[in-house]
């Protein structure tokens, strides 16, 4: 019906199926075999995400409709075809949005817990992997996602691409070093602070000037974690009371040693008790404890 966006990650279009005539999301990726090695990774990334979306059900994560080859191209359908991703609804939320704000953190928290529980680790996870819908949040992105299943624990090696800005600092110092879900826990934790500051009615841009100004002087919070629990302080002087509760998970969440950090469903449990104290409780209607 139209094209919604393209680039490394290849080709998005918004379709119609012949078969059920409900709208989703068509991604299609060239079978060149002269494409450069960034281009061929990309592929294996994309095959990658199709093994384990197949195995995956969750109403905050997308569904995965079918692939297809064929002479010309590799294919993925899922659903929904999304409003908007995170990064683009923080940029332009208002005071009236903040409730439905304020759900995500917990259905984010129950959508990873569900991955992990499923033995399944995003290694990804970004405001550009997930989207907005209807008033709630889905994951995607799963091309650097691993399935350890069959492994002794979560651990691999760095994944080949990954978002500089909310990678865990183990994974970007040390190239030899292994990732597991504490990973994820990191990264939903800059998730967490990205949300944070937007229902405090500040946008990214705040957050990269005051890191620029404070530490280390780097935006990257994993090249300065000196600036960090100054800016949770200063978030929890100014703004809407409602975004303060996640300053307290933001730190255990954002801990340097990533055996400190909190796991998926202990973060849920400090979602939910914070959910019990105020009036306005951080899960959507669907994830209610």
């Amino acid at each position: 019906m139209e094209t919604l966006g393209s680039g490394s990650f290849g080709h998005i279009s918004r379709a119609i199926s012949r078969f059920d005539h409900k709208e989703y999301a068509l991604r299609r990726w060239p079978r060149d075999k002269r494409k450069k090695d960034a281009e061929k990774a990309e592929i294996n990334r994309t095959v990658n995400e199709i093994k384990v979306l197949r195995h995956l059900n969750h109403r905050h994560i997308v569904t995965f409709a079918g692939s297809y080859t064929d002479l010309k191209f590799i294919s993925c359908v899922v659903a929904p075809v999304a409003e908007m991703d995170l990064g683009q609804y923080l940029d332009r939320v208002q005071a009236t949005d903040y409730r439905t704000l304020q759900s995500f953190f917990g259905c984010l928290a129950i959508a990873v817990q569900y991955l992990h529980d499923k033995k399944i680790r995003h290694g990804d996870i970004r405001a550009g992997a997930i989207l907005v819908h209807g008033g709630t949040v889905q994951l995607s992105s799963f091309g650097s996602a691993y399935d350890f299943t069959n492994a002794v624990d979560s651990t691999t090696t760095v994944p080949q691409a990954y978002s500089l800005r909310t990678c865990a600092p183990e994974l970007v110092y040390l190239v030899h070093q292994m990732g597991d879900t504490k990973s994820d826990i990191w990264s939903l934790g800059v998730v967490f602070l990205d949300m944070v500051v937007a229902l405090k009615g500040k946008r990214l841009d705040d957050t990269n000037a005051y890191f620029q100004q404070h530490g280390s002087k780097d935006i990257h919070i994993h090249a300065n974690i000196a600036a960090l629990s100054d800016y949770l302080e200063e978030l929890g002087k100014n703004g809407e009371a409602i975004g303060n509760p996640p300053l307290a998970w933001i730190p255990d969440m954002l801990s340097e040693d990533s055996d400190l950090r909190l796991d998926a469903p202990n973060l849920v449990k400090r979602i939910a008790g914070a959910g019990m104290t105020y009036h306005n409780p951080f899960f959507g209607g669907c994830c209610l404890p």
